[in-house]
């Protein structure tokens, strides 16, 4: 079984007929030739939602996809089980007319879309301000180490609701105002909320270090005026990406615990971890969680890159790298395996790493 991304998916309608920039060289012809031949394509529902997303402002592009998947028979597979998406709902969508297929977008599946967006993002946010939180206290505040797991309770308590308002409201207003800079807004927004939740645990860490020595000198105020003073410094120091850079600044102070806090964290969103206890139907995917550890958490906790919005979307993508196909058949000659179908250069470099077999045939439709 075959599955497309949205890049896989738009070669092979054609580019051109999207009116979009022709991206990697590939031999159209060629993989219209192999997919054209096989009745075991499917289409990544997360794949669906992108596109029905990016032209939610041009129902002619919205309706040749639509139309695209329905002549070709293309399947939806539903990896976005998080929220329950109707596979079934794709049917319907494409008897509508541009008009009311435009309104669907905008109404049921643009929504849908921020939804997922702001789940995933709080998910990756509380990773990363509780790492800072660890990092702090074994840094500069080791007579807490034993009330980790408290402090923690009190940043996640007062932190995570706002969080997934604010990105919620800052996504909407960038899809329905800002088309074409919608990453760089989220993105904004994102490092915002993460500042600040930084800046809560230094003045939560101040205070309490305060009582602890019995030392009163500094009141809430003081404390808040020194942690936005070394804000202040930090954003002038390095003015592009300073508080990335600030924290992995931080986490190599112990990197032997970031090499082994990713493949910990990241496990605890398998079937068998904590993150979705009585809801293991939900846990991450084989696939996911090493794009998760090698990819997602190298970016942010070595790299001081900042979460970007189409990493969530890709990381989506590769939960239909473990489905099984258990249909009954007597054909012994059958592929039973799953492939993906990408020519986006950094997951194509990915599965080629993981899964060299699927690399290679991604590889035979590029034009060296």
């Amino acid at each position: 079984m075959y599955f497309l991304d949205t890049n896989a998916l738009y070669t092979y309608i054609g580019r051109e007929k999207l009116l979009l920039s022709p991206g990697n060289k590939i031999d159209r012809k060629l993989l219209c030739e192999f997919l054209d031949n096989r009745d075991d394509i499917v289409l990544a529902a997360s794949a669906y939602i992108e596109a029905m997303v990016k032209f939610r402002n041009n129902p002619k592009n919205a309706k040749i996809v639509n139309d695209f998947i329905n002549i070709k028979k293309i399947r939806l597979f539903n990896n976005v089980q998080y929220y329950g998406y109707d596979t079934n709902g794709f049917f319907i969508v494409t008897n509508l007319d541009e008009v009311l297929l435009q309104n669907h977008i905008k109404n049921q599946i643009l929504p849908n879309k921020i939804e997922i967006e702001t789940k995933f993002s709080v998910i990756f946010y509380e990773i990363m301000l509780l790492l800072y939180l660890k990092f702090i206290i074994d840094k500069e505040y080791t007579a807490f180490q034993n009330r980790l797991v408290i402090i923690t309770e009190f940043v996640k308590n007062n932190t995570l609701d706002y969080v997934s308002s604010e990105l919620k409201a800052a996504l909407k207003d960038a899809y329905e105002n800002h088309e074409g800079h919608e990453e760089q807004i989220f993105k904004n927004a994102y490092i915002d909320l993460l500042e600040t939740g930084c800046k809560l645990v230094d003045i939560i860490m101040g205070i309490v270090n305060d009582f602890h020595e019995d030392s009163f000198e500094n009141d809430l105020m003081s404390v808040k005026d020194k942690i936005n003073a070394k804000y202040i410094q930090l954003r002038n120091s390095r003015p592009q990406n300073y508080l990335m850079e600030n924290m992995d600044c931080l986490f190599k102070f112990d990197k032997t615990f970031i090499d082994f806090a990713k493949p910990v964290i990241a496990s605890m969103f398998s079937e068998y971890g904590k993150a979705f206890l009585g809801k293991e139907k939900y846990a991450f995917k084989v696939f996911q969680l090493k794009y998760l550890e090698e990819v997602m958490f190298s970016a942010w906790m070595e790299n001081n890159q900042k979460l970007k919005k189409n990493d969530i979307f890709d990381f989506l993508f590769f939960g239909c790298a473990d489905f099984k196909d258990d249909t009954p058949t007597d054909n012994k000659l059958i592929d039973r395996f799953t492939y993906l179908l990408t020519f986006d250069t950094k997951l194509d470099k990915f599965i080629e790493k993981n899964n060299p077999y699927n690399g290679s045939i991604i590889r035979r439709f590029y034009n060296f």
